[in-house]
Parts: structure tokens; sequence; C-alpha cells
């Protein structure tokens, strides 16, 4: 038994590779591209503690039962036990855990940060934040809903929170020092009747610091 937990790269001087068994291993997901240069591979030996999400959707459409020894996912909890080529790229998407009735949760393989979990809660008549989203989340849609303010906890959780769309909503004061704690790369503030006087001046210095975070920032 090895420990080994990453084979990006390893095999792509191997061109004439036909046989790979990687059991026993410690190797929890493959990346799509790893077997990009092994044109040859036939049989694929990955019985390893595999985390079955949305990353490994290309290994599924790549080979498919082709494997003799698929691998047995060890997470997450809903899929422990089922062999990996038993499920299916729509079923790695979906993400229920942690996932409010009136939003839709899921899955995407992102070149950059890895596993994104976005979220997407638009056009619900919301008139308060979720009750519930995965603490994973990473993109965040509220838009178009009845929403008049956000709660204060919300940078707690959802702590990778980069893109929050906030759009055509019934905002008019916006919390500056609550997503000055978020560290958020896209913001969507665009259809609210915000308030704009001196009293809330942060929130105008705010807005003109941030002019780049969003395709609609203000209108």
């Amino acid at each position: 038994m090895n420990k080994v937990q990453d084979i990006t790269d390893t095999f792509t001087n191997l061109s004439t590779l036909v046989v790979l068994n990687l059991t026993m291993n410690e190797i929890t997901f493959i990346r799509d591209g790893t077997f990009l240069k092994n044109s040859d591979l036939a049989q694929l030996y990955i019985r390893n503690p595999i985390v079955c999400d949305c990353r490994l959707s290309w290994l599924i459409a790549t080979w498919g039962t082709r494997s003799p020894d698929w691998a047995i996912c060890q997470g997450p909890p809903r899929f422990r036990g089922r062999l990996l080529y038993d499920l299916t790229p729509e079923k790695l998407k979906a993400w229920p855990q942690g996932c409010d009735a009136n939003c839709t949760c899921e899955c995407h393989d992102d070149e950059v940060f890895g596993m994104d979990i976005r979220v997407s809660c638009a056009n619900e008549s919301l008139e308060e934040l979720p009750s519930t989203f995965p603490t994973e989340t990473a993109v965040l849609d509220l838009s178009g809903n009845r929403l008049r303010q956000l709660d204060d906890d919300l940078a707690v959780r959802s702590p990778n929170l980069r893109s929050l769309n906030l759009a055509n909503n019934r905002l008019a004061k916006f919390p500056t020092d609550l997503v000055s704690k978020m560290n958020l790369s896209s913001v969507w503030l665009s259809g609210n009747p915000w308030s704009c006087d001196c009293e809330d001046y942060a929130f105008t210095r705010w807005g003109r610091d941030h002019q780049g975070c969003g395709k609609q920032f203000f209108t």
C-alpha cells in the first residue's frame, strides 16, 4: 500500500502506457486531462477513497464501464459505498446537502478554484435570505426577489462566497461593513431603490471604489 494522493502530470511522458494500476493509494479525485497523453491506455484500476463530485464527471464520460476495477465512492455521504460508474454527470452535479427548498444548488468544476458550489435562488419572491445554503457556496444568485436587507451572518454562513447577485430586489440600505468582510470578486446590485444620501456616504464610496465588481453595478 502506497500513499500517493495526486497523480496530476505523473504519466504525461508515458505515451505507450496500456495498463495502469492505482489501487491502494490515497487518491480522492483525478483531474480532467490526467490521461490526455496516454492514448493507448486500455485498463485503469482506480480503487481508491474517491470523493464522487462534479470534478469526476469527465472520468465517467471518458471511461464509462471500461475500467475492470472501478472506484467505490467514499464521499459525499449520499454516494458513499456506490460505484462511481453507476452515477451520471447529472447526479454528480446536483448538490442537495444544505440546499434550501427555494434554491437550486449545483457543483461545477472550475479550472482555477477546483470545485465550485453555485446556488440560485433567483425569482422566488423571497423576502429574506434562504434559511440554509451550503457553506461551500462560491456563487449565490438572489436576483429578482423582494429582499429589503441582508442578514449580518451572511459572511459567516458563506466564507467561500466570491460572487453575489442582488439585482432587482428592494434593498435601500446596503450593509457595507458586512460586505467588506467578504472576499467578493463580483457583485450585482442594479435594480434596487438605493438610498444614496449623506447618511449612506460609506455605501456610495464603496460603490465608487468597486465599480469593477460586476457587469451591472448600479442603475
